[in-house]
């Protein structure tokens, strides 16, 4: 089998280019030397850090669901609900079937291997597990997983525990979809953890998707 490259990764990473570079900024601007990122998706976003910032460990967590519906990190109960938001005509989130993040999250593995990388930690698991035996504090974390507001909800009060100071979190798809049932309602969503936080934050609208800056 052939060596697995990062472009190989690419392919299905929802995390665009412009939206890496402020990441990257922010790692730059502390100094970070940790980041756990939450959302693994196909592992081209953290590949990519970790080729900027050769010196950054870098956590990353998945979760492979039970189920063939997922949003991202975290199984969805509901598929009714589920499938009715994603038949809305401007709604392009899909479940996805747990043989594709089987095998995103076997791509990944390989592509660690193959190029003998040693500071990035892939987790498989949900992110309520992962903080339940995680240890560690953070410079930088970034939130990408599920998308939902009750679980965003607790990955973010998780990460204000975990992060240190100076330190930045930062969460991913927050822009305002009216056009969508699902994403033109902030409190069906992380946009709504978002606005609700009343500390320092900053909100960065020019990205395709929105990104949402808290600084510590």
């Amino acid at each position: 089998m052939e060596k697995i490259t990062i472009e190989d990764l690419k392919e299905g990473c929802s995390v665009y280019d412009k939206e890496r570079r402020i990441i990257a900024k922010f790692i730059k601007k502390i100094n970070a030397k940790n980041m756990l990122c939450i959302g693994t998706c196909t592992g081209y976003t953290v590949a990519k850090l970790n080729k900027t910032f050769k010196n950054l460990k870098i956590d990353t967590i998945d979760y492979i669901p039970k189920s063939d519906i997922s949003l991202c990190v975290v199984e969805i109960n509901d598929k009714d609900k589920f499938k009715e938001w994603c038949n809305e005509e401007h709604d392009n989130w899909r479940g996805l079937p747990k043989e594709y993040l089987k095998k995103l999250d076997s791509k990944f593995r390989k592509y660690l291997r193959d190029n003998n990388i040693k500071n990035i930690k892939l987790y498989t698991e949900g992110s309520d597990e992962f903080f339940k035996n995680n240890k560690k504090n953070y410079d930088l974390i970034f939130i990408d997983g599920d998308h939902f507001y009750e679980v965003s909800k607790r990955d973010f009060n998780n990460s204000l525990k975990i992060i240190n100071s100076p330190g930045v979190i930062i969460m991913h798809d927050i822009k305002i979809n009216p056009n969508c049932k699902f994403w033109g309602n902030p409190q069906n969503t992380c946009t709504g953890v978002f606005l609700e936080y009343k500390g320092k934050k900053i909100y960065i609208p020019h990205t395709i998707n929105g990104l949402g800056i808290i600084i510590k």
